[in-house]
């Protein structure tokens, strides 16, 4: 049996006061996201018909995000924790979930203008 080893000092440096510190839930599976994104998601879960998610990966400069996308083409980004918190949540919604590297966009989503909304289209 392996007993568990200190983390290596990190250098404090200038800018060390500003870095995020990493949260983690060890032992706990997934990570979840904020109850105000998880308020978010159910509310459009709920109120929309044909919600289909599209995850977005992760790059050096944008999280791992999801654009949930409704059968009228309305759609909202979301922050996620992880790619498997949304397969938990989208086997529980019956919701099909797709990469957007893969299938790209819905042609819906593209088209769909929000009230105010003149000539915005999603990146």
């Amino acid at each position: 049996m392996r007993a568990d080893l200190p983390e290596p000092e990190r250098p404090r440096g200038l800018l060390s006061r500003f870095r995020r510190k990493e949260k983690t839930r060890r032992g706990r599976g997934t990570a979840r996201p904020d109850k105000e994104t998880i308020r978010s998601i159910e509310r459009f879960l709920a109120t929309r018909e044909g919600v289909e998610a599209y995850v977005e990966p992760q790059t050096p400069t944008a999280p791992l995000s999801v654009v949930l996308v409704a059968a009228d083409g309305e759609w909202v980004r979301k922050r996620i924790p992880d790619a498997a918190w949304l397969q938990k949540v989208s086997k529980a919604a019956r919701m099909p979930v797709y990469e957007v590297a893969l299938v790209g966009y819905p042609k819906r989503m593209r088209e769909y203008r929000r009230p105010g909304m003149e000539d915005e289209r999603p990146s």
